[in-house]
């Protein structure tokens, strides 16, 4: 990979160790990637009746990928995030699996001035292409205008420090995370059912749900969520 140039970019989103909320700056590569149309796995031209938000947490993605790797230098080796935005999916309430929700409307590729502009948030050139590709084609929006309300609604959002939440063990019932979401935005509207808290294999904390109506008005969520009562365990930060 060609030197690094610490580019650094105004940021609304998880920061360094142990923080989830905004930090100053990140880093970019002086290089980025150029994104290429991806295979679709199914397509479902139909407009979305609800709208659902990501979060992932980033250490539980990075302890599974080389940092060295040029595809994961902005997330993993130049960076160390808490949470990133996924993406924003436009979601149908009686979608029965991805198939059915609206998904690879179109085929078009995001204009590397606008990756620029957001890979402070959504950590990827092949993530962004991707989040464009299966849910902003679907989105009735510019790739400008999609990827403006996916910063628009991040940054809105207070992101709480989960890892003041854990046991020794790192550990945390499912819905403390939630609780701790919902008390940081309350002032905002957020309330419990417009959030979702997931796990992936192992029952590591995944990602973070909040959902909202047509309007972006926080909504109840209609995706499936971890139990409430559910102990999970969440990675922590690498050491550099």
């Amino acid at each position: 990979m060609k030197p690094l140039l610490a580019a650094l970019c105004a940021l609304a989103a998880a920061g360094g160790p142990g923080t989830a909320g905004a930090a100053d700056t990140c880093t970019l590569p002086s290089h980025l990637d150029e994104p290429h149309l991806q295979r679709v796995d199914c397509s479902n031209d139909v407009a979305p009746d609800s709208w659902v938000l990501a979060l992932s947490w980033s250490p539980k993605h990075c302890a599974t990928v080389d940092p060295r790797r040029p595809k994961n230098a902005v997330q993993c080796g130049l960076n160390r995030f808490g949470f990133v935005a996924h993406g924003l999916w436009g979601q149908r309430a009686k979608a029965r699996g991805k198939c059915e929700q609206p998904r690879h409307c179109a085929k078009s590729l995001v204009p590397q001035r606008t990756i620029r502009e957001v890979l402070c948030t959504i950590p990827g050139v092949a993530l962004i292409q991707g989040e464009w590709q299966k849910h902003g084609t679907c989105s009735g929006m510019s790739a400008d205008d999609y990827f403006a309300k996916t910063r628009a609604l991040w940054s809105a959002l207070v992101k709480p420090d989960v890892l003041a939440l854990v046991n020794d063990r790192n550990e945390v019932k499912a819905g403390r995370i939630a609780e701790a979401f919902v008390a940081a935005n309350r002032a905002a509207g957020l309330f419990e059912d417009a959030v979702a808290v997931r796990v992936a294999s192992g029952n590591h904390f995944d990602e973070v749900l909040v959902c909202y109506d047509l309007d972006f008005r926080y909504a109840a969520c209609t995706a499936g969520r971890t139990p409430a009562r559910q102990t999970i365990e969440i990675v922590r930060p690498r050491e550099r």
